[in-house]
């Protein structure tokens, strides 16, 4: 058999995966389009260890070498071995058909990232999705409907970053049904919505009100999937919702006697109180409204203290006892 351009590609190919050096990763790029069967071969081969275990031939470091060279080159016809090398990856070893992956950058290379995103760290799951523009969009949407525990969690970051619209309803769907830490993710981000509907979040703040009354101030008496409705960050969360995105309209529901009588958890008190603040004259008028005589006597004392700070302007001292995200906190000095 004569020595033709084939035969010769094979042996630089070869040559430079045993090498697996950075070098070697760049010079296997520049073979372009011609090299990726040669280098799917590779990484397609398989050995038999001595305990009869079938496994890839490759070392994991030249493995990876080959995987950035694919990414280099951008060809679709790499995606299948390196979808097997995703699938076969964990934790530690994902990032380079990952990364090959997110540069191929087609529709099937998404979907092949989607099907392992369980795998990723947080942030290079975000990072992921969004490099893929409108359709990374689609899928974390997709996945705040369809996935759970962190999957959905990084999903809903970026489907709200880049289409808050269309992930309201999606949100609600979670704060109302979802796992308990996806639930305090999302009355967070609901805060950065727009057009949200007033009941799922009043919904939301009598459960929790409901649930601390319930536990009297010991979190372990409620059912393990209610205990998340006192957490302080859920509570802090669910309120800012409330105040970004409904503003006064919301006082006259923010403060029914079963709120305002609130007698265990710090949490809960200063949740109350904080609306009032937020939403200041207009809520200290709702309230005088109101027998403070009615008010449990933990509660008559701070209120009165509350009527005293609005009437001269004390809603930024208010506002920094609710231990608001500083991020947030300039928001609540109404």
């Amino acid at each position: 058999m004569s020595y033709g351009a084939t035969e010769r590609l094979e042996e630089q190919v070869d040559i430079l995966v045993q090498d697996a050096s950075p070098s070697a990763i760049v010079q296997m790029s520049l073979l372009g389009a011609p090299a990726v069967p040669h280098l799917v071969k590779r990484l397609n081969e398989e050995e038999t260890d001595g305990y009869g275990k079938v496994g890839p031939a490759l070392p994991g470091h030249k493995a990876e070498a080959v995987s950035r060279a694919l990414g280099m080159i951008g060809h679709p016809a790499a995606i299948p071995v390196l979808a097997k090398l995703l699938q076969r990856a964990d934790d530690r070893s994902y990032r380079a058909p990952a990364n090959a992956l997110r540069k191929i950058g087609t529709n099937e290379a998404l979907e092949t990232l989607v099907s392992r995103l369980d795998l990723f760290d947080p942030r290079h799951a975000v990072d992921t999705l969004e490099s893929f523009g409108d359709s990374g969009t689609r899928a974390a949407l997709r996945l705040v409907s369809e996935a759970k525990g962190k999957v959905q969690r990084v999903a809903m970051h970026v489907s709200v970053a880049r289409n808050p619209v269309e992930s309201t309803p999606k949100l609600l769907q979670v704060l109302g049904s979802g796992e308990p830490t996806s639930r305090i993710l999302a009355a967070g981000l609901l805060a950065s919505c727009t057009n949200v509907p007033a009941k799922p979040l009043m919904d939301a703040w009598q459960q929790s009100i409901k649930a601390e009354k319930a536990a009297a101030g010991y979190t372990n008496r409620l059912p393990e999937d209610e205990r998340f409705a006192v957490r302080e960050d859920y509570q802090r969360n669910v309120l800012a919702a409330i105040y970004f995105t409904q503003k006064a309209e919301s006082v006259p529901e923010m403060l029914p006697t079963a709120a305002i009588e609130l007698e265990v958890g710090r949490t809960g008190r200063d949740s109350v109180l904080g609306i009032i603040a937020c939403y200041g004259d207009k809520a200290l008028r709702f309230l005088e409204g109101r027998s403070i005589e009615s008010y449990p006597a933990s509660l008559h004392a701070v209120c009165n203290h509350l009527a005293y700070r609005i009437r001269n302007n004390g809603l930024s001292y208010l506002a920094s006892k609710l231990e608001v995200a500083p991020s947030q906190r300039e928001h609540w000095a109404v």
